[in-house]
């Protein structure tokens, strides 16, 4: 299994796919990873959908390659890679997709992209970021059989 630091050393500062933050997950688990290809998100459901259809028949594949785990609110934190998924908001109703980084205080920095200023037309560049845990509904760890085989 490749390693996250991999992945962000090729990716930091250049824009991958379209510029919205799923494609950035996506080149994360079938284009670095080799995986299937996942379930498909429109743009009425977007990024939030990663996790609140985990558990559904839209998210079989997902479900294969990933354990989920929900925020409750507490002093848990996802690990290094692991991929965090964020509620919508009063501006973004998409919610909002992150590869796990690094903890700052109680915040996470996250590795994303925001597609919002491709729809702009603004440039998009892979950055870290950090965030409020406020917004997370939970993460996806790769499975520990597929991350060590």
């Amino acid at each position: 299994m490749r390693k996250y630091e991999e992945f962000k050393a090729i990716w930091l500062g250049k824009k991958c796919r379209d510029g919205q933050c799923v494609a950035l997950y996506r080149e994360y688990t079938e284009g670095f990873h080799d995986m299937p290809m996942l379930e498909r998100l429109g743009a009425d459901g977007g990024a939030r959908r990663l996790f609140e259809d985990y558990g559904t028949s839209i998210g079989p594949v997902t479900r294969t390659l990933f354990d989920a785990t929900q925020y409750t609110g507490g002093d848990e934190r996802p690990e290094p890679g692991d991929v965090v998924v964020f509620g919508p908001s009063s501006t973004n109703k998409w919610g909002h997709v992150g590869i796990m980084d690094s903890l700052s205080g109680k915040n996470i920095v996250i590795l994303d992209q925001n597609g919002i200023a491709a729809m702009k037309g603004k440039a998009v560049k892979v950055r870290l970021s950090t965030w409020s845990m406020d917004r997370v509904l939970g993460w996806l760890s790769i499975k520990k059989d597929i991350a060590n085989g």
